[in-house]
């Protein structure tokens, strides 16, 4: 459940992160939105992971373990077994978590996971967080 002050909480880890440049286990897209919700919540639902993985190598082998593999089978079980309510891709406001397409890192899309905010989604990068259009949002859900 989001405490009181969840959006002000929000918003603080978006500055925080603003220009912290993208390191496995510390900034990807999996520990941002985590803190995200941990500011939100107050609940740290990437604890039994953190500090566990360095490497691109090391995220697959905890997504493996955690969800048999892969980034959205991550997000769909870390937020269904916390009750988060999935919610139209059309239906996401500001501080929903979301699981999109992007060329963010390269020409290749590839899926991610970011925030909603301010109308447009914001998710890790190499240099630090970017600002990106909704437009690719492929699933998104809500900590109520």
């Amino acid at each position: 459940m989001r405490v009181k002050e969840w959006l002000a909480r929000t918003i603080e880890v978006v500055e925080e992160r603003r220009f912290v440049p993208f390191k496995w286990g510390k900034n990807d897209c999996v520990t941002f939105v985590c803190d995200v919700l941990l500011a939100q919540t107050g609940i740290d639902y990437w604890a039994s992971f953190r500090n566990t993985y360095s490497t691109e190598f090391g995220a697959n082998k905890v997504m493996i373990k955690f969800a048999g593999g892969g980034l959205k089978n991550l997000a769909d079980k870390l937020f269904s077994t916390n009750n988060f309510l999935t919610i139209d891709s059309t239906q996401a406001r500001m501080g929903d978590l979301v699981y999109f397409r992007t060329c963010l890192y390269g020409k290749t899309p590839q899926e991610t996971l970011g925030v909603y905010y301010e109308d447009n989604i914001i998710a890790t990068g190499i240099e630090g967080l970017v600002s990106l259009d909704s437009n690719g949002i492929i699933k998104a859900w809500r900590s109520f």
